[in-house]
């Protein structure tokens, strides 16, 4: 579907990716794309149509663009990856505490990705790291949260939480 006005329009591309439960979803604003992670696999929409990448790399449990750098970003918690030339490739980058159900999405406000809450050991945690050139760095730690999503508003740079109809603005 693409959001036309105020309308949704459904498309009707040549080919397209398996349905799927846990997707992740990210806009390529460097080569005007829709990127995603979706039955295990990243596909490209673009050109009105949905094509392969490949194998998603490891277990992604996110996918974001980071517009300073100019890729797309993604990561099971314990490892992180960047999409290169369409390939992803394993950053070398120290990680935080692993976690599952955690946000992922660009930060204009700090120019990077962030990774936002999750489950730690069993329990929730507000805890939010930017990836910077070498590791994901602590830069706060305030609501506890798990299963939401995030993203950011390229014009005020302000970062959005929403968790089951609870939004925050960070």
């Amino acid at each position: 579907f693409e959001l036309r006005g105020v309308r949704w329009v459904e498309l009707q591309p040549a080919d397209r990716p398996p349905g799927a439960a846990g997707a992740f979803l990210t806009y390529d604003w460097d080569q005007d794309r829709l990127l995603g992670h979706i039955a295990g696999e990243t596909w490209v929409f673009e050109d009105d149509n949905w094509r392969p990448l490949g194998d998603a790399p490891g277990n992604p449990r996110g996918l974001a663009y980071d517009r300073a750098r100019g890729r797309a970003i993604t990561t099971d918690g314990s490892t992180t990856f960047a999409l290169v030339d369409d390939a992803w490739v394993e950053l070398s980058v120290t990680h935080p505490t692993a976690r599952i159900f955690f946000a992922l999405g660009y930060d204009a406000g700090r120019r990077g990705v962030v990774l936002h809450g999750g489950n730690v050991q069993g329990a929730p945690t507000g805890e939010l790291y930017l990836l910077e050139d070498d590791a994901w760095t602590l830069v706060g730690d305030d609501q506890p949260l798990i299963h939401h999503v995030l993203t950011d508003d390229p014009v005020t740079g302000e970062l959005w939480f929403t968790d089951n109809g609870r939004d925050w603005m960070g």
